[in-house]
């Protein structure tokens, strides 16, 4: 079990990402997050432990404070590990990553066992589209994923506290401040 936040999309952009979790499927590969119930969404940070009532009033407040930002899904990749991950990169603009430090200052007082490749310095922004597949499939999921027009425009529009492998959405909240 772990806990992650997570920024989900605007309506358009949540819609677009499952067609592609669909894609995956369809091609007769795994699709883990359509499998799960997954929502599409950029990861903030990752922990192994982390009291989501607790945190969901900082969480609150953060969102309150941020507005919603908008982003560009550019490339699709793999991490060069065993985990199978494909995904859609996101461009690291200043504003991500400024929100990104801001939120890592407050999540690393409450997580346990933060995830280091979360953390500011580290974190690779993406949008996972699919996970634990064998070296075969990673290259067809690429290939399926690569038939998507890129760059897609998106908006990171709310940021909520989700339980894993349950995907249990504990607390969600829109991004509502203003954009200075």
């Amino acid at each position: 079990m772990n806990f992650a936040v997570e920024m989900f999309f605007d309506a358009a952009a949540d819609e677009r990402v499952r067609e592609v979790w669909e894609r995956i499927a369809k091609a007769g590969l795994p699709s883990r997050l359509l499998e799960n119930g997954s929502t599409p969404h950029v990861s903030l940070g990752v922990c192994a432990e982390l009291d989501p009532r607790a945190f969901a009033e900082e969480l609150r407040e953060f969102a309150a404070g941020e507005p919603r930002i908008s982003a560009r899904l550019v490339s699709v990749a793999t991490f060069a590990n065993r985990e199978g991950v494909v995904f859609f990169g996101v461009v690291a603009t200043r504003d991500l990553l400024d929100l990104h430090a801001r939120f890592d200052a407050m999540f690393d007082r409450a997580a346990r066992g933060p995830w280091e490749y979360y953390r500011p310095g580290r974190w690779v922004p993406h949008c996972t589209l699919t996970t634990a597949l064998d070296p075969a499939q990673v290259a067809a999921a690429l290939r399926v994923c690569a038939e998507t027009t890129l760059p897609m425009q998106v908006t990171l529009a709310e940021v909520a506290i989700v339980e894993n492998p349950s995907v249990k959405v504990h607390a969600r909240f829109p991004f509502t401040g203003r954009a200075v």
